[in-house]
């Protein structure tokens, strides 16, 4: 299967706005892909920056049928780790190489702090 698409975009959404740092956070991809054969996808995840070449792991399949369905959302990502992504494309022939790789850095994003108004005498 020849390689026919790229990862184009990492959006971090990380958390609902008030969050504290255990709120739910994740991170979203997105690729294009220009081959009509393919079937699903498969997203892979490293724990480490892209840079130091992480052991990636397949973390989910896009299921049958689902050429359409080119994001996907990874909500168990941690507060203050940094991720690096890839995808592969399927069909009937097999896996095809793994896209450009793709990092998220999640941060922390602490509950605001709240200060006592003065006292007024």
């Amino acid at each position: 299967m020849k390689r026919a698409f790229s990862v184009v975009m990492l959006v971090l959404a990380c958390c609902l706005a008030g969050c504290a740092q255990t709120a739910s956070h994740f991170a979203k991809l997105s690729w294009s892909n220009n081959d009509s054969s393919t079937n699903s996808y498969n997203i892979y995840r490293g724990d480490g920056t892209c840079a130091a070449s992480p052991t990636m792991a397949k973390i989910a399949n896009t299921g049958a049928n689902t050429i359409s369905v080119m994001t996907y959302t990874d909500s168990t990502v941690i507060a203050g780790n940094t991720y690096c992504y890839a995808v592969t494309a399927v069909n009937s022939a097999g896996e095809s190489p793994m896209s450009a790789l793709a990092q998220a850095i999640i941060p922390v994003l602490l509950a605001p702090t709240i200060n006592p108004l003065p006292q007024v005498r």
